[in-house]
């Protein structure tokens, strides 16, 4: 894996991190919306529930 200090930093969000942990439509959507700005989106996911 890279370094983060290798990674080029791009957009309104960029070094921000998220953290997602919804299962509706607008969660997931708000993440890659945030992906998308540059922040680093963390998914969190329940091995009992399939991820959508």
């Amino acid at each position: 894996m890279a370094k983060r200090s290798d990674i080029p930093q791009f957009g309104l969000l960029s070094g921000v991190r998220v953290v997602h942990c919804t299962a509706s439509i607008a969660g997931p959507l708000a993440a890659s919306l945030f992906a998308e700005a540059g922040a680093d989106v963390i998914m969190l996911e329940n091995a009992k529930t399939p991820c959508m």
